[in-house]
Parts: C-alpha cells; structure tokens; sequence
C-alpha cells in the first residue's frame, strides 16, 4: 500500500475483546472506523525524534495512518486493512 490508496478497515477483534473484556471508551478510537473506507496518509512534517531518547525496537509491526472523510486519522496494521481499487 502506498500513500493516497483507498483502504477499507477489515472487521478486527482487539486485544480487550478477543478477551471478552469490555473497555472503557471516552473519545473516537480507531475501532470506531472499523469497516469504513479511507485514505493511505503521510504526515506532511513530523517532528525529528529527541537524540537524547533511544528509541526501542519492540519487533511489532509498522502501523500505516489512514485519514477518514471527517478528519480522523486511525492507525493500522497492514493485515486490517484491504485495499479498494
């Protein structure tokens, strides 16, 4: 995939509900989008990370930002996302 594809968001189970656990919810998460169609984005201009912070491989996958038609930017991983032609 690649910036300004079209993706869907794949029906996925969190971690909280693959555990039959409910989560407290208080502002738009990702799993809201779950289903709906947006854009591959890019951040025009992030900021250059703190040299004085190591950063910390934990071997998890790279998330990939998709921006919605109202604005929201959700991140997911590769395998929760299919791509529209």
């Amino acid at each position: 995939m690649k910036v300004g594809d079209r993706v869907k968001v794949l029906p996925y189970k969190t971690l909280y509900e693959k555990q039959g656990k409910l989560r407290y919810k208080i502002w738009t998460t990702e799993e809201d989008y779950r289903g709906k169609t947006g854009v591959v984005f890019e951040y025009e201009s992030l900021p250059d990370p703190d040299p004085d912070i190591p950063e910390i491989d934990l071997g998890l996958p790279p998330l990939i930002p998709v921006k919605f038609d109202d604005g929201f930017v959700g991140h997911y991983n590769a395998q929760n996302l299919e791509r529209e032609e």
